[in-house]
C-alpha cells in the first residue's frame, strides 16, 4: 500500500521538466517501485479456461533445496517473494523454486477449476493447497509414477483448485529439476480440458498413423527389393 501510495505521489508531483536529472532519478524511482509491487490476484473469468496463467504469479528461490512450507510462509511474511513478470522458467539451477499463486474469481465465473503444470519433464512438483485440515500436499512430477502423480488422466499433471470464491486464496508450487526448472500454468474448467484432451488425441492419432502407414510402406518396398541396405534405411 505504501509504494502504491509513493506511486501515486510521484505521478502527481513530476519533477520539473527543464531539469534532467530530477527527472531520470524520477522515472527511476518508477521504475524501481513497478518491478517490487505485491503481484495481485488474478480474477478469473469463464473464458480464461484453456488459458495460460501469467498474472500474479510470484517467486522464491531455495538455495539448499531444503525449505518446508512453514519455511516458505514464514519468508512470506518478510515479503520476500518476488513476481515473475510473465516468466516460465527459472532456468537450470541446483536451486529449488517456490510459486506463490493468488487466486479468485468472478462473481460471474465457476467456483470449480483444475490447474495444469505443463512442463514437458520436470523431475519433482509439489503442490500445496488449502484445505479444511490446513494445507493438502500433493506430490508429482517425474519421481511419481502416472496415477499418483495426476488427479486427471493426462499426460501433464493437473490438479483440483480448491473452490474459489471472490476473495483470493493462495497456492503454492516447489519445483526442483536441475536439468531445467520450468513452470508453464494452465487453468481448464473440466469439460474445456476433456475436449482439448480428446482434440490432442486426434493431432497424435494423425501423426503416429502416418509413421506407421510410412513403415507399412517401405516394409513393402524391402520384401519387393530384397536388398540388406535398404533394411537399415527401414
Amino acid at each position: 500500500r505504501y509504494r502504491r501510495l509513493t506511486i501515486l505521489a510521484i505521478l502527481t508531483h513530476p519533477p520539473n521538466h527543464g531539469a534532467w536529472m530530477p527527472r531520470l532519478l524520477y522515472l527511476l524511482g518508477l521504475l524501481w517501485l513497478s518491478l517490487n509491487l505485491p503481484a495481485q490476484a488474478h480474477s478469473l473469468q469463464r473464458a480464461d479456461s484453456g488459458k495460460w496463467l501469467v498474472e500474479g504469479i510470484e517467486l522464491l528461490e531455495d538455495p539448499s533445496g531444503q525449505w518446508q512450507l512453514a519455511d516458505i510462509l514464514q519468508r512470506e511474511q518478510r515479503k520476500a517473494f518476488r513476481p515473475a513478470n510473465g516468466r516460465s522458467t527459472a532456468g537450470m539451477s541446483r536451486s529449488a523454486w517456490w510459486l506463490r499463486v493468488p487466486l479468485q474469481r468472478s462473481a460471474s465465473a465457476p467456483n470449480d477449476w483444475l490447474l495444469e503444470v505443463a512442463a514437458v519433464s520436470q523431475l519433482d512438483i509439489q503442490l500445496y493447497r488449502p484445505s479444511s485440515m490446513g494445507w493438502q500436499r500433493i506430490q508429482s512430477g517425474e519421481i511419481s509414477d502416472f496415477a499418483s502423480g495426476r488427479e486427471i488422466a493426462y499426460r501433464h499433471p493437473v490438479f483440483h483448485l480448491p473452490a474459489l470464491g471472490e476473495q483470493p486464496i493462495h497456492l503454492y508450487l516447489r519445483l526442483y529439476d536441475p536439468a531445467g526448472n520450468s513452470f508453464p500454468l494452465r487453468l481448464w474448467q473440466a469439460d474445456d480440458l476433456q475436449q482439448h484432451i480428446q482434440t490432442e488425441n486426434l493431432l497424435f492419432g494423425m501423426i503416429f498413423g502416418g509413421l506407421v502407414a510410412l513403415l507399412l510402406y517401405n516394409l513393402i518396398l524391402l520384401l519387393s527389393l530384397r536388398d540388406d541396405a535398404y533394411f537399415w534405411y527401414v
